[in-house]
């Protein structure tokens, strides 16, 4: 079904969504790659819509890159605000000529402008930039990333002509902005009745006395008697560290909303996993966790549903407040902060579950340290209508292939919850397939009352293909401790693994692998790699050799929290496999004494047999030769667990696992 019906949709973003088909969407490019050079505004007026159409999902595509002369080397702050026209004029002085001393006679030139209200619709900070603009670490000058933004509640200012503006705190160039605005057809979640500011800007923060009644004052606002449901959209970034405290960038606060007087959320300011981050290594210190920001991300909104806190017809309060801290040293805390109050005047949808992302497999840059795959596709479904989510049926795979799965839980309206969606690897790389598609073909047991927003596709990258087996070659640093490592293979099994490593020690662990898919990861809980310049940890490394010693891959170092490598062992292995394995054969598997090799070669072999436990340790090896008959290994005096057998001969091998127990 989904493999007749992939020719109707519009790819997007090249491996990023598939939504909508010819004649659905609508797309308006503002910033075509503009070069943001100095701390400024960049502002571009954009040709949108014109109101007559309503649209069920609107999108903005923010692909930030380096300026043609260059990335710069440090993280700034820009944000993308949609400047919203008030129909009143104002002026400034442009320019006073004194046209004659005596008497005092003087010409004054007037700029006259429309006020405007900024409302944000996207933050991103950038990266350290410098190994872009030196060709360094596998990046160029030509790097750029793409971030999405739902900006559907704006969709009542994004009509006719709209200034939209790039705002760009750095004081160096540069990056470049590119502003790819999607309208996808049809009806949205809620009908947003008004949009207003509650808070905008970037603040100094001194205590929280002062800052609540500066900048974070309990806002009056009166609700019409027509809303239904109201959202608070809070975006937040804190900057500076250099006093005792390390606020506000380095240390974690939380902050509260309020209505009416009463607290109703709290939300830590705090992002754990820069460490993560898809874009690196970077030149500074980007793999630091920040107060809700990591160099080079997007930075995160949250949504407050205020609706069932505030009275129609009537005035009512809201306000926000910081977590007080006490701070000395030269330089003051700073938050940007960000509060748009949305109301709407109807809810449209009752049960829809729509398609938000395709996380694994995709090749696209911001899922990079998740794929590829050897099991377990990865969706994302967010609930757009009001009725709870409770089970969601989807069909997925390839053009060759699909599943069916039904997954159940709760999701809530607005919310976005990552599925799992079980495959087999060999069947997903089969035929060199590189096109993953998704759908949703019921909720809660019944049809989605949007199907429009039902399906996805991506594009995805096999991983590496190596033969036989891995030899993990891995050096610790000083903090040996910090480091683990496992090798997981497609059934979620854990096929080999370290732990409790000393420091400054040299392992090299030799894993043979029957064919399969299996995953790599190299973990570092100080979420600082085996080596990296800000630190004094000393210097590790990782990389995996084949079964002869040659390197099959080098990792980077400074990695952060995980080496996370996909690989299989070629399929191709299964006639080597065979070839041996129609002449020997290994029997008990489960054995307390011993295990029987038997074999039945048609002339004189020279034969080698070696077993390793799970750390690739090898336990026993055996050489001899012959033409037919047995051969015992003697396993009494083996932990119980699980081992792996390899044969060799002449060039070919047979792996079989057995399991001891005592």
């Amino acid at each position: 079904m989904i493999a007749k019906r992939l020719s109707l949709f519009l790819t997007l973003c090249t491996s990023l969504v598939v939504l909508a088909g010819p004649g659905d969407t609508t797309e308006v490019l503002v910033h075509d790659e503009v070069d943001m050079t100095w701390y400024g505004n960049y502002d571009q007026v954009g040709d949108f819509p014109d109101g007559t159409v309503t649209y069920e999902k609107v999108l903005m595509e923010y692909t930030l890159g380096c300026a043609s002369g260059g990335c710069s080397d440090w993280d700034y702050t820009t944000q993308i605000y949609l400047m919203h026209g008030l129909g009143v004029l104002d002026s400034n002085i442009a320019q006073i000529d004194t046209i004659s001393q005596t008497p005092l006679v003087i010409d004054t030139t007037w700029n006259v402008f429309e006020v405007e209200e900024p409302f944000e619709m996207g933050r991103v900070i950038t990266p350290y930039g410098g190994y872009m603009a030196n060709n360094q670490n596998g990046f160029t000058n030509n790097w750029n990333h793409r971030f999405l933004f739902d900006v559907t509640d704006y969709q009542q200012l994004l009509k006719d002509s709209v200034k939209i503006r790039a705002h760009y705190s750095g004081w160096s160039s540069g990056f470049s902005v590119k502003l790819r605005f999607i309208f996808i057809e049809g009806t949205p979640p809620r009908t947003v009745d008004s949009i207003m500011n509650l808070y905008r800007g970037g603040f100094g923060y001194q205590n929280s006395a002062q800052f609540e009644s500066q900048h974070l004052p309990q806002r009056t606002v009166y609700i019409p008697s027509n809303v239904v449901a109201a959202k608070l959209h809070v975006i937040t970034s804190g900057h500076g560290f250099d006093n005792n405290v390390n606020c506000a960038e380095f240390c974690p606060r939380w902050y509260r909303i309020f209505t009416n007087g009463t607290q109703r959320y709290q939300k830590n300011m705090w992002r754990d996993d820069c460490g993560l981050n898809p874009i690196y290594p970077q030149g500074g210190t980007w793999l630091y966790d920040r107060a809700d920001w990591c160099p080079g991300l997007d930075v995160e909104g949250s949504n407050y549903e205020l609706g069932s806190y505030l009275t129609v017809g009537d005035t009512n309060t809201i306000n926000m407040d910081l977590q007080n801290y006490s701070w000395t040293g030269t330089q003051t805390p700073s938050h940007i902060i960000s509060n748009t109050l949305f109301l709407y005047s109807s809810v449209n949808t009752t049960l829809d579950a729509s398609l938000d992302a395709i996380i694994a497999p995709s090749d696209h840059e911001s899922y990079s340290r998740r794929n590829p795959i050897c099991s377990n596709s990865v969706v994302r479904v967010e609930n757009r209508g009001s009725a709870d989510i409770t089970s969601i049926d989807f069909v997925y795979g390839t053009a060759s292939h699909q599943w069916q799965h039904t997954w159940t839980g709760t999701i809530e309206f607005g919310e976005k919850k990552e599925i799992q969606l079980p495959i087999s690897f060999d069947t997903l790389f089969q035929q060199g397939n590189t096109d993953f598609i998704a759908e949703i073909v019921g909720v809660n047991g019944q049809q989605d009352q949007n199907t429009f927003n039902n399906e996805m596709s991506s594009n995805f990258d096999q991983p590496e293909v190596y033969q036989e087996g891995v030899v993990l070659d891995l050096r610790t640093n000083s903090k040996g401790f910090q480091t683990s490592w496992s090798l997981v293979d497609q059934d979620g099994n854990v096929y080999s693994s370290g732990q409790s490593l000393q420091s400054y020690t040299n392992y090299r662990d030799t894993i043979p692998l029957p064919t399969g898919c299996y995953v790599l990861k190299v973990m570092d809980s100080g979420k600082n790699g085996l080596s990296w310049w800000a630190d004094n940890d000393g210097s590790g490394y990782a990389r995996l050799r084949d079964l002869n010693g040659g390197i099959l891959k080098i990792f980077k170092a400074d990695f952060g929290t995980e080496i996370y490598h996909p690989f299989t062992i070629e399929s191709t292995f299964n006639t080597v496999d065979a070839s041996l394995g129609n002449q020997v054969d290994i029997y008990p598997t489960l054995a307390s004494d011993y295990t029987e090799l038997h074999y039945g070669f048609f002339q004189q072999r020279e034969v080698q047999v070696e077993v390793f436990n799970t750390m690739g340790q090898v336990v026993y090896q055996a050489d001899f030769s012959g033409t037919a008959g047995s051969f015992k290994v003697d396993v009494s005096e083996f932990q119980s667990g699980v081992y792996t057998v390899r044969v060799s001969s002449g060039g070919e091998f047979f792996i079989e696992k057995i399991t001891v127990q005592h």
